[in-house]
């Protein structure tokens, strides 16, 4: 597999931002685990076929083992990340399930309902959130986790990059059903999790970790 770093990122400012982080201590040496969550998602018998969209992905072990099952596209503005997720890609042999690109995903916009399941975590734009929606194909599920700040679990990240009270399940379209909507310890800070699916049209809209918000 051959990444291309788009040469219109060349001077972004997160691009030399989160190369920077890759290349010096952020994660050096990825572990390449996967989050918790991708156990129930997995095992979810309402979960349609179709590819998986992983936003902000990092040198992610989520998107790897997604991988093993289904096609993967992973998008990140750090192209020293996704170099990252390339070269373990190969040595997993799973390059031909993995689609990698490199691009900003504030000016990210969906081909259209295409991805069974959709993931963004620790990553956080009201903007893209409403584009990711557009993504989920019906029936599929939306995955998002976004840190948030509260007076007894302050975030090190600035405001702007932490959750409302609400959100993300405030800003959902009107077509999906949130199964949950929870706030996670992080060290001594705190992520919400958001898990919610798209109407298939079909009356079902089970699975997806169970009960309403």
């Amino acid at each position: 597999m051959t990444l291309r770093p788009s040469p219109t990122l060349d001077e972004h400012p997160d691009r030399i931002l989160w190369n920077e982080k890759y290349r010096r201590g952020r994660d050096p040496d990825p572990t390449f685990a996967p989050h918790p969550w991708i156990v129930e998602i997995l095992d979810d018998p309402h979960l349609p076929d179709g590819p998986v969209l992983e936003l902000a992905s990092g040198p992610s072990g989520t998107a790897l083992a997604l991988a093993r099952a289904r096609p993967v596209t992973a998008i990140d503005v750090s192209d020293v990340a996704l170099a990252q997720l390339a070269a373990e890609s190969v040595r997993r042999g799973l390059r031909h399930q993995l689609t990698l690109l490199h691009t900003d995903l504030t000016r990210w916009t969906p081909t259209g309902p295409d991805y069974a399941l959709v993931s963004c975590c620790f990553f956080w734009s009201t903007t893209v959130f409403r584009q990711a929606c557009r993504a989920v194909a019906p029936g599929g599920v939306l995955v998002w986790e976004v840190p948030v700040s509260t007076p007894q679990h302050p975030s090190h990240v600035p405001p702007r990059w932490c959750a409302r009270p609400e959100e993300p399940a405030s800003l959902l379209p009107a077509d999906f059903t949130v199964h949950r909507h929870e706030d996670l310890p992080r060290g001594t800070e705190m992520s919400r999790r958001l898990v919610a699916r798209r109407h298939s049209g079909h009356g079902d809209e089970g699975g997806a970790g169970g009960g309403q918000r």
